[in-house]
């Protein structure tokens, strides 16, 4: 409509609507994997293997692709087992639970590798917030040369 008014009516001289598109949409700083050496030297730190949830943590980024802000609100009811395939449910089925999107809902099978490290026994739950939990991922990143976010 205000290009209308612009445009056909000349009712304005400039769009300021479509003074405010990207000029140039690029990604800035693209995500590089973590090789699987990479993550064996990270989760092997002392201060990564003595602390169960900056161990858990990352684990679960690792193997299931979720986000720190999914994870930080896993609880134990979210171990579900779907036709005899261990998964983690990422839902908003409590009260206080978001996802970033729609989509975000999800039912995560878990792989024989994860499995195998003892999540189904251990469930684990991330009793920190969210800031902490960050704050102890980037720092174990940063200890072996890593740059995270």
């Amino acid at each position: 409509m205000f290009s209308f008014a612009v445009d056909v009516k000349e009712w304005a001289s400039k769009n300021m609507v479509t003074g405010l598109l990207y000029k140039k949409v690029a990604v800035e700083k693209p995500k590089e994997e973590i090789t699987p050496e990479q993550f064996s030297m990270f989760i092997n730190q002392n201060s990564v293997k003595n602390d169960k949830q900056n161990y858990w943590a990352n684990v679960l980024m690792y193997y299931t692709g979720m986000r720190v802000s999914e994870m930080q609100q896993i609880t134990k009811a979210d171990y579900i087992e779907i036709e005899g395939i261990k998964c983690v449910s990422v839902n908003t089925l409590e009260e206080g639970k978001s996802t970033k999107t729609e989509t975000s809902k999800r039912n995560i099978p878990l792989c024989e590798a994860v499995l195998a490290l003892g999540v189904w026994d251990e469930k684990p739950v991330m009793k920190n917030g969210l800031n902490s939990i960050m704050d102890k991922i980037s720092k174990s990143y940063k200890a072996v040369g890593l740059k995270r976010s």
